[in-house]
């Protein structure tokens, strides 16, 4: 399992700021509950979610998690993983939310 990734903040990345409140505006809507992002490799996806869109959106009281499914062929497995990791660090910071992970799906690998 992949742990996520934080980037730190780069002095060449162009801040989207227009473009995820534009996001998080269609998101909490009700609209659409989820985002994927798809396009060619290189072009600024996963920065703009991490750098731009996560901590817009954690500014605002919501949550958010990002989930890569280029390497992993389960992509189930990819978002279960995600989810727990999320919730358990949820769990750290406030003993008091309760989580029951003790009938976590066996995930079948092809």
């Amino acid at each position: 399992m992949d742990k996520i990734l934080h980037f730190q903040s780069d002095y060449w990345h162009y801040h989207r700021n227009e473009f995820a409140n534009n996001v998080y505006e269609v998101l909490v809507s009700g609209v659409c509950s989820a985002l994927i992002l798809k396009g060619p490799q290189r072009s600024g996806k996963t920065t703009f979610i991490l750098n731009d869109l996560e901590p817009f959106v954690k500014k605002r009281s919501h949550g958010a998690v990002y989930a890569n499914f280029a390497k992993d062929s389960s992509p189930v497995a990819v978002l279960w993983n995600v989810l727990v990791d999320h919730y358990e660090a949820i769990h750290e910071q406030d003993e008091d939310v309760k989580l029951d992970f003790a009938r976590r799906p066996k995930i079948m690998r092809r």
